[in-house]
């Protein structure tokens, strides 16, 4: 949905192709992933909130490490504490990803609507 929505709104496929991966990188930077949750800048914990990309990862890992009494060397809530992901629960990831993906397809359509890339 948000190469969708990036595809709306640029002029043109080049600008688009080109500026997707950009946004990728930010959103996978404060994921969680490469900058644990905890790790992030205050100044900069609003990237966090917005990411898709977190909160896709962060149900994938409370599914998996939620119940996990004991791993290997650790338990499931030792994991997710290291990431920052503890005292959530899998259905915030999907109640918040279905948030993001609407806010994504209304924002398309509203662009698909009245964004016009007319040239002289």
């Amino acid at each position: 949905c948000f190469a969708q929505l990036l595809a709306a709104i640029a002029p043109s496929a080049a600008t688009a192709l080109s500026t997707f991966p950009l946004f990728f990188i930010f959103f996978n930077t404060f994921a969680g992933f490469l900058i644990h949750l905890p790790e992030v800048p205050t100044g900069w914990q609003w990237a966090s909130e917005i990411s898709f990309v977190r909160w896709a990862l962060q149900g994938v890992l409370l599914n998996e490490f939620e119940s996990e009494d004991q791993l290997r060397y650790y338990n499931g809530i030792d994991v997710l504490s290291t990431f920052g992901f503890a005292g959530y629960s899998k259905w915030d990831s999907v109640y918040v990803l279905c948030g993001i993906l609407f806010t994504f397809q209304i924002t398309t359509f509203i662009a698909l609507k009245f964004a016009r890339h007319d040239r002289p």
